[in-house]
């Protein structure tokens, strides 16, 4: 038996902070900024300075599909994709079913953004609030959140943290700056679970 791969978009694929920013006139320069402690709060009233609430509530389904591709990801993908021999599913959040404009909008968006800039996953992703559900002795999950990534491991999966501003492994994307640098240690963690073989 071989391990099947879960991969996260917001934070990993898709620049989920970086839409942000733009829909509300917030300058990455400040968000990113050197002075500020590392890494970054997850939290986005602190990252970016408005209400959380008030954020999720204005993310209507445009604003999901039009989100910004990584310079990393298309590489990311076809790499982890073939490592992983086409079991690879991307894993996603749909957000919060309460608000307005929540997981509804959500949905929709992200099925666009799939559908436009990763279509080969039309029939190969998963929409899950809480990814600690589809883990498994035989999963890998890999996620910009710590904390998804500790999750996953806590209910019997494994992790990959995704090199962010926000997460343990920032300095990997403070040091460099080229795609190859940033990818290396994802890839290389990666390899290790595609090459390994479970008892059956």
């Amino acid at each position: 038996m071989s391990f099947k791969c879960y991969l996260d978009c917001d934070g990993v694929l898709a620049d989920f902070i970086g839409g942000v920013c733009k829909k509300f006139g917030v300058l990455e320069s400040e968000v990113y900024a050197a002075s500020r402690p590392r890494p970054l709060p997850v939290d986005l009233t602190l990252l970016v300075g408005i209400p959380t609430g008030q954020i999720w509530q204005e993310l209507d389904a445009d604003f999901w599909a039009n989100l910004d591709v990584y310079p990393w990801a298309q590489r990311l993908v076809r790499e982890v994709d073939s490592m992983f021999n086409g079991n690879v599913v991307l894993c996603t959040s749909p957000g919060y079913l309460s608000l307005e404009n929540g997981a509804a909008a959500a949905l929709v968006g992200k099925e666009r953004w799939i559908m436009k800039n990763f279509p080969q996953f039309q029939k190969r992703y998963v929409f899950t609030y809480d990814k600690q559900y589809i883990a498994s002795p035989w999963h890998v999950l890999i996620d910009d959140q710590d904390q998804n990534c500790k999750k996953f491991i806590d209910a019997g999966g494994f992790g990959i943290v995704f090199p962010q501003r926000w997460n343990s492994r920032y300095q990997h994307l403070e040091r460099n700056t080229d795609v190859d640098s940033v990818l290396s240690v994802v890839l290389s963690d990666a390899e290790f679970f595609a090459t390994s073989i479970i008892p059956s």
